[in-house]
């Protein structure tokens, strides 16, 4: 009986030590003076996530466009197009979620030529996305359903981008 009340306390220990650890590895990070949250897996590298995001959202406030209340951004591993070619992010009309390559990810999915579209990957390139991406959630509630979205809402997103860019980003 002993044995038995001992294994079953250790396995309940060992499934709480494993719940926690899943826990502990998926991770929230509110950017201050924002809505904007990013939500991730493991140890992940963002320290420009936040600034390109308030740079963003302040480029859209000041051609009138104001933000949603909340915004979750999620730095995920996969992409799945119907595309055959690497999406770096995503964002879902229907249910105005946003995914973003991890930086690592795009790395790694671009090894082979080190580019996207012919420039040169760098982090303040990647995080350029997350502005992209933003400008697609807070611009969608502006669009009329008379235009054509996608071409509006991309053309909107690649402004917002590529203001977002450091000076040396845009001479590349």
């Amino acid at each position: 009986m002993d044995k038995i009340l001992h294994l079953l306390l250790t396995i309940f220990i060992l499934s709480l030590f494993l719940n926690g650890v899943s826990y502990a590895q998926r991770a929230h990070l509110i950017c201050a003076g924002s809505h904007v949250t990013f939500e991730y897996e493991g140890l992940k590298n963002l320290k420009c996530v936040c600034s390109t995001a308030i740079a963003a959202l302040e480029f859209l406030k000041s051609i009138g466009l104001e933000a949603t209340p909340k915004i979750t951004i999620k730095l995920v591993d996969h992409i799945p197009s119907a595309q055959n070619h690497l999406l770096i992010g995503s964002y879902n009309t229907k249910t105005h979620e946003v995914s973003l390559l991890t930086y690592s990810k795009t790395l790694e999915l671009t090894e082979q030529s080190k580019t996207i579209f012919g420039v040169t990957l760098t982090e303040e390139l990647w995080c350029s996305y997350v502005a992209h991406e933003l400008a697609h959630v807070v611009s969608s509630q502006y669009i009329s359903p008379q235009q054509k979205n996608h071409t509006v809402g991309e053309y909107i997103s690649a402004v917002t981008q590529l203001t977002v860019l450091p000076i040396r980003e845009k001479r590349s």
